[in-house]
């Protein structure tokens, strides 16, 4: 999944110095197997402790890996039985980053 936009869609207030941001990413349709890189400033942090990604309806199949090492989203679904492959997705993902 290539990257097309990130849109930040609210900020929450700061406690004890950790900061959340929702936002929504939007692919283009291609896949990076490695992953998309975001950095930090592209949410609005200075660093990136966490993430969490709600899987887009009607990808309930999918799951989203963050790559803390890298500052790398990855998308994956379930192509045979339980096992997981990369996806040219274009669909929008909902993620909460937190950091500082």
């Amino acid at each position: 999944m290539a990257l097309t936009s990130i849109t930040v869609l609210r900020r929450f207030p700061p406690k004890r110095g950790v900061r959340q941001v929702l936002v929504e990413i939007v692919g283009e349709g291609t896949y990076t197997a490695s992953g998309i890189a975001i950095g930090a400033s592209a949410v609005g942090l200075n660093a990136i402790t966490a993430v969490e990604c709600a899987p887009p309806y009607p990808l309930v199949n999918a799951q989203y890996l963050w790559d803390k090492t890298n500052g790398k989203l990855q998308a994956q679904v379930v192509t045979t039985g339980a096992e997981f492959s990369g996806v040219a997705s274009a669909h929008k993902i909902v993620a909460l980053f937190t950091g500082r």
